[in-house]
C-alpha cells in the first residue's frame, strides 16, 4: 500500500463532546481570567474595548466577553 492510498482523517484523540468542554473552559477562562499584555501592545487596547473587551490598565489585563 503507497501513501496515495491511505485514507487521512481518521485519528481522533478526542470525542466531540471532549472537544466542546475543552472549548467552553477555554471562553471561561478567557472570560474570567483574560489575559496579561505588555506595555507596548497598549496602543491596540482600544480594539479590545470597543469590540466589548474589558480592561485593567493598571493590571494590564485583557478580559472578553
Amino acid at each position: 500500500m503507497s501513501i496515495n492510498d491511505r485514507q487521512g482523517g481518521c485519528f481522533q484523540p478526542l470525542s466531540q463532546p471532549q472537544v466542546e468542554e475543552i472549548h467552553q473552559q477555554a471562553l471561561y477562562l478567557l472570560e474570567q481570567t483574560g489575559l496579561t499584555y505588555e506595555p507596548n501592545f497598549a496602543g491596540s487596547l482600544d480594539i479590545f474595548e470597543k469590540g466589548g473587551c474589558g480592561l485593567d490598565r493598571d493590571k494590564a489585563r485583557i478580559t472578553f466577553p
